[in-house]
């Protein structure tokens, strides 16, 4: 589902954690989108596959500029440790869309993910956004979650692929 929320809503109120803004083909930013698409979002896949999902993540650029966001685990309020946590924000033609947010199944809980939306928003606004969307699957809990953070749902949202050649379309 489309889901969105302006900018102007009251930003979000984040516990106090460091949030790092990097290039979305960062040598660190990479290597946590590997983890993710490894362990999280399509466990088995490989090699070949997940470096062309993440290789994919250069071309956002193409549609607007991009930082991506991370939240690295630490004890302090640094960025020395382990990337845990992510997002990427791209903003074009004053709306600002919100795409991969994760954190790694052994760090969430600990306000990483409200952290980076907080950040994301506040990067749209900076970047002269006046709305925030994102997408979300109709059936997961994450909708719920956006949604007590502001975003409403806009109707079905729909995304255009192109299999390889090699793969018949189903």
């Amino acid at each position: 589902r489309l889901m969105a929320r302006p900018t102007t809503q009251p930003h979000l109120a984040a516990r106090e954690v460091a949030v790092e803004e990097l290039d979305p083909d960062d040598p660190v930013m990479r290597a946590l989108q590997s983890r993710l698409w490894r362990e999280e979002w399509l466990p088995g896949a490989d090699d070949t596959t997940v470096t062309q999902l993440v290789d994919r993540r250069s071309r956002l650029d193409d549609a607007g500029r991009t930082v991506s966001l991370v939240v690295r685990d630490s004890a302090g309020r640094d960025c020395s440790g382990e990337a845990v946590a992510c997002v990427d924000v791209t903003a074009r033609d004053g709306i600002a869309e919100i795409d991969g947010l994760a954190t790694l199944a052994a760090y969430r809980g600990r306000g990483y993910a409200l952290a980076l939306m907080a950040r994301g928003i506040e990067h749209a606004t900076d970047a002269g956004c006046d709305l925030v969307a994102l997408t979300a699957l109709v059936d997961d809990w994450p909708r719920e979650w956006y949604a007590r953070l502001g975003f409403e749902d806009l109707g079905p949202a729909t995304e255009a692929t192109r299999a390889p050649a090699a793969a018949p379309i189903e």
